[in-house]
């Protein structure tokens, strides 16, 4: 068995570092407009400005990505849409996943991603494109708000992204002893192989058969 595999691309790793550390920054600045903490930032002006600024970075290096890795981005959609029987009855024993790992024994996951990354994952990637849309219209078209409340709905987009983000946070750096080290698949990509093969049978095995067949072809 191989010692480490390679879980995410660089592109995958910028991509996650780009919304971690933009969706960090947002955060903060948006929710002075909520709780009215503009002095502890520098003044109304220049948190406008910080927040619009990191906006723009927030949507266009997604785009950006996902223009110049589509293929990719279309295999990990289908990945992340695709549900199979045995999802729903593996999210039907996830609070025993959560807090008896060693002792629970789970449905076969079948894809790249177990079902609570897909069920999370895609929520994530919908309240963000919301965030981006919305967040966009209020910029550009401010004029839209007369008719269309896109503030709260720009709002309650963030509180849901952001009740996610802090459950992401808290299991990507091991809160919980099953995910620690899993940091590590957007940090140079790679993950210990015992471990990739623990929480993704299917996707390490089709794995290690693209290997074989590089070594083979070489």
């Amino acid at each position: 068995m191989a010692k480490k595999v390679q879980r995410n691309s660089l592109a995958a790793q910028i991509l996650h570092g780009s919304h971690t550390i933009t969706c960090f920054i947002l955060l903060i600045t948006g929710f002075a407009f909520t709780f009215d903490y503009f002095d502890l930032l520098g003044g109304v002006q220049r948190v406008q400005s910080i927040h619009r600024t990191t906006g723009y970075i927030f949507i266009l290096v997604p785009l950006v990505i996902v223009i110049f890795r589509f293929k990719g981005f279309l295999h990990f959609m289908k990945d992340m849409l695709t549900w199979y029987k045995e999802d729903i009855q593996w999210l039907g024993k996830m609070h025993s996943y959560l807090l008896d790992y060693e002792n629970t024994e789970m449905p076969l996951v079948k894809g790249s991603h177990n079902p609570g990354q897909k069920l999370t994952g895609t929520i994530m990637i919908f309240a963000s494109v919301i965030i981006a849309i919305t967040g966009a219209l209020i910029i550009f078209y401010p004029q839209l708000m007369a008719d269309i409340d896109l503030l709260t709905i720009h709002r309650w987009s963030v509180y849901v992204l952001a009740a996610i983000l802090v459950g992401h946070t808290f299991l990507g750096l091991g809160g919980l002893k099953q995910y620690r080290g899993m940091w590590r698949a957007m940090l140079g990509g790679k993950l210990d192989a015992k471990f990739a093969k623990k929480h993704w049978p299917v996707w390490y095995e089709e794995y290690m058969e693209k290997e074989k067949e590089k070594e083979s072809g070489n």
